[in-house]
């Protein structure tokens, strides 16, 4: 899976640009030869490569993929710097790969979980599909048998910014109060849960956790930044929606709760499910 290309630098008149070159004396540098190796992993809605080392010493892991609603393709580059022969040697274990396979799957899989919430809200059906936490072998509820609410799918919002920091999910529910939620999605991958198993993602971050403040937050940065780059890439509705949210729960923090949902995920990034949650997005409320 590698490539050889031998960069040489040669002392001759008809070089192009010869006379500045020997101003670096660029004519007595070794010649430098860059071994880059790719490696591609196709997976559902996504492409990954890992391409490295580059002649400068770094590594570049790119990701490609389209969400599950919507036309927009994502993408998102991270550099390695490692330098050296000790990255070459790297390079050729398959520990190399094993770890940026897992790093690369954390994060496809948190991606995944929060496609299916939004898919699933925009088609109107996210309240019957969620469950409560539940303890035990007790059956759980969905979301809506519990609250008595469901969440209305033209009043469903994203709030994430180019870098993917934000919301990852905004909805007006009814009947009220609350008037909005937040969920928080975190989401794991197994091959098989037990019968009364509840899935269990990654731990909310202190940010997280206060999420009437990190929401005021995002909206204020989303809206204050509209018209200079607009990093949140918003329409003019939601500037004008998002103004209209920010100004309510400013004055009235009650109209906001926050959850997170735990997804569990199997093979092929399909929703698992068993005995005790009919699929495996169970809300937890975030105590504020």
């Amino acid at each position: 899976m590698g490539s050889g290309t031998t960069i040489k630098i040669v002392n001759s008149k008809n070089v192009n640009n010869h006379e500045i070159a020997k101003l670096f004396d660029l004519q007595n540098t070794k010649q430098i030869k860059a071994v880059t190796y790719i490696f591609t992993q196709h997976l559902k809605n996504a492409t990954i490569h890992i391409i490295g080392p580059l002649p400068n010493g770094t590594s570049v892991l790119r990701i490609t993929a389209k969400p599950l609603s919507g036309e927009k393709i994502l993408k998102a580059h991270v550099e390695i710097n490692l330098t050296g022969d000790e990255l070459n040697k790297f390079l050729l274990k398959q520990e190399f790969y094993d770890k940026l396979a897992i790093t690369k799957l954390n994060q496809f899989t948190g991606y995944m979980g929060e496609q299916i919430l939004m898919n699933y809200a925009l088609n109107g059906i996210l309240h019957n599909k969620a469950y409560m936490k539940t303890l035990g072998k007790i059956e759980a509820k969905t979301f809506h048998e519990a609250t008595g609410k469901t969440i209305k799918s033209d009043k469903v919002w994203a709030i994430q910014n180019k870098s993917g920091h934000g919301i990852d999910f905004l909805a007006e529910v009814e009947p009220i109060p609350p008037k909005y939620i937040t969920i928080d999605a975190k989401s794991t991958l197994r091959g098989k849960y037990g019968d009364y198993a509840t899935p269990r993602g990654p731990s909310l971050s202190d940010k997280q956790k206060d999420f009437h403040t990190n929401l005021l937050y995002h909206l204020k940065q989303s809206t204050k930044r509209y018209e200079s780059g607009n990093p949140y890439n918003l329409s003019k509705k939601q500037f004008t929606e998002f103004n209209e949210i920010m100004r309510e729960i400013s004055l009235d923090k009650t109209l906001v709760e926050g959850y997170v949902a735990n997804i569990g995920l199997t093979a092929g990034f399909n929703v698992a499910s068993n005995s005790k949650y009919g699929e495996m997005i169970v809300f937890e409320n975030i105590k504020g």
